[in-house]
């Protein structure tokens, strides 16, 4: 018994299961039917009824007479008056013809209207409609009303079944699992409460539009008795609604664009009677006959899906396929539904092209939501949302952290004003970021910046708040000493006054590097003539070291590198730097006791020792030759301004140094020759004739350009934080 039992809840579950998954397949194919009736709905949407639409005619008629009194008078004045220059073909009698046609065509534009529709509703609903009387043969005698009111059901329980099918095709299958009864509208009643069959569950389901009898059969799908591809229907479905709604789209602009056309209509047919301007009837004309003539290509087109569905469900299509299993069979009723489906999306931009109407098509729902401005605004209040909410939250902060009644008061008066401030800001920089937004993913991420946007305003609003306290002023005055400072900034270029600085001094940087770099040219060139190091070594053997080690390595040079070139100098110090054997520079022996054993700690001790030693050396040497460097460099220059001369460098050697350095001579003279350092305070003027002059003059054009970048950035901070926490 316990067996029992336990096999019938193994069984329940998922029994359960099935039946939760028929009923969320079933509400999508039910969602078929109902935006289907959406779209007959649409397809019959007349905006204006007959009061509304007098109501807005008689005011533009009324508009539209005294202009047309005016260009009547006109026209017949330039007639009588100048002939030759009229319009060409412009006649008394012609301008008459075309008056009484357009008045009478005005007079009975709101009945040729009425008629449309009628004639449309006769097409589409009226006893049936034609085209539904058209399509009602094919479906058991079913009246032309019925098969168009039936359509959605139609399409969505023949979809549905194409994946609902008993294993071995019987579809006299009976039921399973518990349900109920479902009377139809005829009177009959099927039972599923005990059993039913497949094929009754399948005609409740057309009938009431319901799937739920489909759910009587969740046991036999346990029972391996029918194969459920509930993820494939679950893809079909939906895709049936997308193209569905994409139709319900274009039908509810077509409503708006006949609503507009009749509107405009007196408009239209007046200008018949304007020279040249006929054009713009003809355009009215063909755009309301094409916008008529939109639902009926959609109609046929939804039929036509609707027809090609039932009828392929209800043929043995794979009848001559007998080696065709049941897997394969199910797989090609699927692509054989979806391609219909396609077939019914892209079809009114097939007909389109083959035709020539000249409608825009959008085939996509994404594109029809990004005209509407439906993603834009979506991140205005997406944005507006978040925006408010963090307000909001940062308000409830403020108003827990405010000491004392007071100050809580003020924070809350502050929070409710910037929970409204919030939403606003966020929803106007959603509105503004979101503006080309053509996706769900764009909408999303501009709500997303936008929000940020405003929470940064926010901040930057209580940093002027923060500001003005500390500079003890209330609102009002902070803001005037922002403006008067803006004001001062426009008056003497606020930042930008430094700009024309900072190029001067750069411009000064750049010609000395230029000249710089000529002369290490002619130093790698002649990098190992000793003639260079000499010229800057006197007969009383000094130098131009500086430092705190000057004295040591001034020893070092004169002991060790005295007359060698840097060539020399530069590998000796690169052979120094490559020691690393410090262990070798230590006695052993010295670090054995007397009693045998050896100090390994001093031992280590000395060999790291040596290696700081040698570190220390490493860098009197390195800072000797870096020395020398610059010191040649200075050499070569002065003996290309003509100062000295070094042997084995001839002028020629020498040109490109001289061209440079005359550069920057010219760059000084063209600023006046004068520079006071802001630094040192020395003044340099006149002439530069020394590679130092050189040197010292743009070391002090750099230091002005310091100062002016200093000031730039102290002014441009400011400017920014008027700027950013006034937002």
């Amino acid at each position: 018994m316990y067996l029992a039992i336990l096999g019938g809840m193994f069984d329940f579950i998922p029994e359960f299961f099935w039946k939760i998954i028929i009923s969320l397949v079933g509400a999508i194919y039910q969602l078929v039917n109902y935006t289907y009736q959406v779209f007959l709905f649409l397809a019959e949407t007349n905006i204006f009824d007959q009061s509304i639409y007098h109501s807005l005619t008689d005011k533009i008629y009324v508009i539209l007479g005294v202009v047309m009194l005016f260009i009547i008078a006109y026209n017949f004045l330039t007639l009588v008056i100048d002939p030759d220059k009229n319009e060409k073909g412009a006649t008394v009698e012609k301008i008459l013809k075309n008056i009484v046609t357009s008045f009478i065509l005005i007079i009975i534009c709101p009945s040729l209207f009425n008629f449309a529709f009628r004639v449309q509703n006769s097409i589409l609903t009226t006893n049936g409609g034609i085209i539904g009387n058209f399509f009602s043969g094919s479906f058991g005698g079913a009246s032309g009303e019925d098969t168009i009111k039936s359509g959605g059901r139609r399409m969505a329980v023949n979809t549905f079944k194409a994946f609902f099918v008993p294993v071995d095709e019987n579809y006299s299958l009976t039921s399973k699992s518990s349900n109920r009864s479902y009377k139809l509208p005829n009177g009959t009643t099927i039972n599923c409460s005990s059993n039913c069959t497949l094929e009754q569950a399948e005609q409740a389901a057309l009938e009431l539009g319901s799937f739920a009898p489909f759910k009587a059969f969740a046991m036999n799908i346990v029972k391996d008795e029918v194969d459920f591809s509930w993820l494939i229907a679950l893809i079909a479905g939906g895709y049936l609604v997308y193209v569905i709604v994409s139709f319900c789209f274009d039908l509810a602009v077509r409503a708006c664009k006949l609503a507009f056309y009749q509107i405009i209509a007196p408009i239209a047919i007046s200008c018949r009677i304007l020279p040249n301007q006929d054009d713009i009837f003809k355009k009215w004309f063909k755009a309301v006959t094409k916008t008529f003539l939109a639902v009926f290509i959609r109609i046929i087109i939804m039929n036509l899906g609707v027809f090609l569905i039932s009828a392929f469900m209800n043929s043995d299509f794979f009848s001559g396929c007998d080696d065709c299993s049941f897997g394969v069979k199910l797989i090609g009723y699927a692509f054989i539904i979806l391609g219909i489906v396609t077939f019914i999306k892209q079809a009114p931009k097939l007909v389109d092209d083959i035709f020539g109407l000249g409608e825009d098509i959008s085939l996509g729902i994404k594109d029809k939501l990004k005209n509407a401005s439906v993603f834009t605004a979506g991140a205005a209040i997406g944005a507006g949302a978040t925006s408010m909410v963090r307000n909001a939250g940062h308000a409830v902060k403020n108003f827990k952290e405010a000491k004392g009644t007071g100050a809580k008061a003020a924070a809350l008066g502050r929070g409710v004003l910037s929970t409204f401030a919030g939403a606003g800001s966020g929803a106007y920089h959603g509105f503004r970021q979101g503006a080309n937004a053509s996706s769900f993913g764009e909408m999303a991420s501009s709500a997303s910046k936008s929000a940020n946007e405003s929470t940064e305003n926010r901040t930057a609003r209580e940093a002027r708040r923060e500001r003005y306290h500390a500079a003890n002023q209330g609102p009002i005055r902070g803001h005037l000493s922002d403006m008067a400072a803006d004001i001062k900034d426009w008056a003497t270029g606020g930042a930008e006054q430094y700009e024309g600085i900072i190029k001067v001094a750069d411009e000064f940087k750049k010609a000395q590097d230029d000249m710089h770099s000529e002369a290490e040219k002619v130093m790698n060139k002649f990098k190992t003539n000793t003639g260079i190091i000499s010229s800057m070594v006197g007969k009383d053997g000094k130098t131009l070291f500086k430092g705190s080690d000057a004295q040591e390595i001034m020893d070092i040079f004169t002991n060790e590198y005295k007359g060698m070139s840097l060539a020399a100098i530069e590998a000796d110090v690169n052979r120094l730097k490559g020691v690393t054997d410090f262990a070798s520079m230590v006695n052993k022996q010295q670090f054995t006791k007397a009693d045998g054993t050896f100090d390994q700690d001093g031992y280590n001790a000395a060999v790291e020792q040596k290696a700081r030693e040698h570190a220390q050396q490493v860098a009197l040497r390195e800072s000797l030759y870096n020395q020398l460097w610059k010191q040649s460099r200075l050499k070569v220059e002065d003996a290309a301004m003509g100062n000295i001369t070094i042997a084995g460098i001839e002028a020629k050697d020498l040109a490109a140094t001289k061209a440079k350095s005359q550069e920057f001579s010219e760059l000084y003279k063209s600023h006046g020759a004068h520079v006071e350092d802001p630094i040192t305070k020395k003044e340099h003027k006149g002439e530069v004739h020394t590679a130092h002059d050189i040197d010292d003059v743009a070391g002090a054009y750099q230091n002005v350009g310091a100062r002016a970048r200093s000031e730039s950035a102290r002014a441009r901070q400011q400017a920014q934080a008027r700027k950013g926490d006034n937002k």
